[in-house]
């Protein structure tokens, strides 16, 4: 398949996907203290402040639950409502110039477009709530994984969940390195999105490389390990019959 973008926007954007840069553990335990009144060493039994990821939006972190369970700890960047709200003015003021200057421009659609994405990516319990969506949804695929939410450590902007390894669907040889086929990979990918878009029409909108992770299942074949269901489209039972 060709590139949509030229190669080189694709590789110096790629990092946003989950090496971005990330905050200082004040930052994170800043967080914590709004929102649970602890810090995040006090609410989990152990907790990395190193991250393990950072995106454009928030960064992981590795965690213990008090019963050793491992988790994922997805912590939004404290200041981010605060930008978020000022770029969109910003944008919002250059749209109006550029309206007044040019009446026949047509793409104010995009800003409010982004606006509603943005709201639902910013709301971490909205993500956890569409996660248990879609892992009920796609519970018949044995090969698929939604990691569990833990809700008494979740809020807007903090999402706990379990934790799991694998390399990026994109990987070559990290599927050949665990022994998988590259072939029965790519055809569980294909079922599970044709699953979503012709039969639920609950469709995960932001299935980068870094969201959907492949790891050996207990068969010895390829499982799927769907991550980060901040953004979903719902798309009709009619507009399904029509595609």
């Amino acid at each position: 398949a060709l590139p949509i973008l030229p190669t080189e926007y694709i590789h110096t954007l790629r990092v946003l996907e989950d090496q971005a840069l990330n905050r200082r553990y004040k930052e994170v335990d800043e967080l914590f203290l709004e929102d649970f009144k602890m810090t995040a060493g006090q609410l989990f039994k152990e907790f990395d402040y190193q991250p393990v990821a950072a995106a454009s939006l928030a960064q992981v972190h590795k965690a213990k639950l008090q019963d050793g369970t491992p988790v994922a700890v997805k912590v939004q960047y404290i200041d981010l409502r605060d930008r978020f709200d000022g770029d969109i003015r910003t944008l919002e003021l250059l749209l109006q110039i550029i309206e007044f200057m040019h009446p026949n421009f047509g793409f104010s659609w995009v800003l409010k477009d982004l606006k509603e994405t943005l709201a639902q990516e910013l709301d971490f319990e909205n993500e956890g709530r569409n996660s248990e969506r879609c892992a009920q949804d796609l519970k018949r695929f044995q090969f698929i994984l939604v990691p569990k939410v833990y809700w008494e450590k979740t809020s807007k902007r903090v999402l706990t969940a379990d934790y799991f390894e694998g390399c990026k669907i994109n990987s070559v040889e990290g599927i050949r390195a665990q022994g998988l086929s590259l072939r029965d990979t790519a055809d569980k990918m294909i079922r599970v999105f044709a699953e979503q878009i012709f039969y639920t029409g609950f469709i995960h909108a932001d299935p980068h490389p870094g969201n959907v992770l492949v790891r050996k299942g207990p068969d010895g074949k390829a499982q799927l390990i769907l991550l980060d269901h901040g953004l979903y489209e719902l798309l009709s039972a009619h507009d399904r019959k029509s595609t």
